[in-house]
């Protein structure tokens, strides 16, 4: 599962150079983390990689340029996730979601992934926006 956090990591921080960051908030009642990336300051894609090896899910928010801009520009970016993230799901196990939204002229990019889990949804309160994500709670 570490090595599958690694592909992943690895993917996106090649897709986006530029973005060196990514920031993680934990919520204590579902086994995950929303990661917000910046440009302040950063893990490295071994950290990051076991965050997603061991928390199952992330988001990602994504100011182009760290600034609100026209939602072209997120649309444009969200092409871009589209075509380098094309075969991501491949590297998951059991990938159940590989999505994108643009809320406010902010991208949000969205992977779940389980293994032997169940997924159901909910909805999480984040930066002050109503985000649908797919929780993930255990089976037991």
């Amino acid at each position: 599962m570490f090595e599958l956090g690694i592909r992943v990591a690895e993917t996106l921080l090649d897709a986006f150079p530029n973005i060196p960051v990514v920031k993680g908030k934990p919520n204590p009642e579902i086994s995950s983390h929303y990661f917000l990336l910046n440009l302040k300051n950063g893990l490295t894609s071994q950290e990051f990689a076991k965050r997603i090896a061991t928390n199952y899910q992330f988001t990602i928010v994504y100011y182009p340029n760290n600034q609100i801009t026209p939602q072209e520009s997120c649309e444009e970016m969200a092409n871009q996730l589209d075509v380098k993230l094309l075969n991501l799901k491949e590297n998951f196990a059991s990938a159940k979601t590989l999505s994108y939204e643009i809320k406010d002229e902010v991208l949000y990019f969205q992977v779940t992934y389980q293994k032997n889990r169940i997924l159901q949804k909910d909805e999480i309160l984040m930066d002050h926006l109503q985000v649908k994500e797919a929780t993930i709670k255990n089976g037991n």
